[in-house]
């Protein structure tokens, strides 16, 4: 592929990706498929990760507003087999709490069943104990992890009383944490219920930047059986955003169903999306016009407000003062 042609295109990238242009140039470079697919480990953790960060109100305690990052995430850099994610400090307390596994008695385990971070000077590199693929957090040091760990388990009711099972368990899982995975776990469990849905999730979570916008009040998504149920609040119509998944250049080759009435009323529900790269699967884009409410802006600032809090009082922390507390030592 000439130069220029591969710099053009590593511009476009920033669009959908958010990826910086001089990493997309260099990832270009070094394999020229513009938009690699996920292999199919690759997609079923993506798959859970989406589920996890989309979750309503999951990542809002950041800070999240109106044009800030989708799902905590700053931007995405895609390869087959794996996926380097951007993450704000402020918002990887958020992160880390929503992904990790933790268990309390009498409840289900929490998190994405089996995941477990190795801690690089370069990243933080997660993966699901005994499955191919892997999520990087670049750039994210080892003190950084433990200071945000820290602020997450500090800013828990009754954090006492809850395992972090990816430290008290780093090598195997625990028994509830298994049991659970092998039945829902996408990727452990040999239901096929969940094969579709996840390559249809890594296409979205490879292109999460579309629902980054100015106007766009809050994102949230949801499974619904072999549905991938994705809201926004107010910006950019089912048109803007159906242009960008199936651009033919960074996007994917799918057809629509259904008519849109954005310009129209209050609401213009879901428009169901098929695509080619995870056939047997829809997805239903649903726009609301309501927008950001009050409750979750109060809610989201409580959080924003304890988070960064709790990252003051943590600086330095490390390993062993997570440890020391009781539940980690069973």
């Amino acid at each position: 592929m000439p130069r220029a042609r591969v710099s053009a295109f590593a511009r476009l990238f920033r669009t959908v990706t958010g990826e910086s242009h001089a990493r997309a140039l260099q990832r270009l470079r070094a394999d020229p498929v513009l938009m690699p697919a996920a292999s199919a480990m690759q997609a079923s953790l993506e798959y859970s990760v989406l589920k996890l960060l989309g979750r309503r109100g999951e990542t809002d305690g950041h800070g999240w507003r109106p044009g800030d990052d989708p799902f905590g995430i700053s931007w995405v850099s895609p390869s087959s087999d794996a996926l380097d994610i951007g993450v704000k400090l402020t918002a990887l307390p958020d992160v880390l709490g929503a992904l990790m596994p933790t268990y309390r008695p009498d409840d289900e385990p929490r998190g994405l069943w089996g995941l477990r971070a190795q801690l690089l000077p370069h990243g933080v590199q997660l993966r699901r104990l005994g499955l191919p693929g892997v999520i990087r957090l670049a750039g994210i040091r080892p003190a950084q992890w433990w200071r945000a760990a820290a602020a997450y388990l500090d800013t828990q009711h009754e954090p006492r009383d809850m395992q972090l099972l990816w430290l008290t368990h780093p090598q195997r899982m625990h028994p509830e944490e298994e049991s659970f995975a092998h039945q829902f776990g996408s990727g452990y469990t040999t239901e096929t219920r969940f094969e579709e849905p996840a390559l249809l999730a890594s296409v979205l979570l490879r292109r999460h930047m579309v629902f980054r916008h100015p106007s766009i009040a809050a994102v949230d998504l949801w499974q619904n059986w072999e549905r991938i149920e994705l809201e926004w609040a107010d910006g950019p119509d089912h048109a803007t955003v159906i242009d960008t998944l199936l651009d033919p250049v960074l996007g994917v080759p799918g057809v629509v169903s259904g008519s849109c009435h954005c310009t129209s009323g209050d609401r213009c529900w879901s428009i169901e999306l098929t695509t080619q790269a995870a056939p047997g699967a829809v997805l239903n884009l649903r726009r609301c016009r309501y927008g950001w409410s009050e409750y979750r802006e109060r809610s989201s600032d409580e959080a924003r407000v304890q988070r960064h809090a709790a990252l003051r009082r943590h600086w330095g922390c490390g390993p062993g003062t997570l440890a020391a507390t009781p539940a980690a030592a069973r």
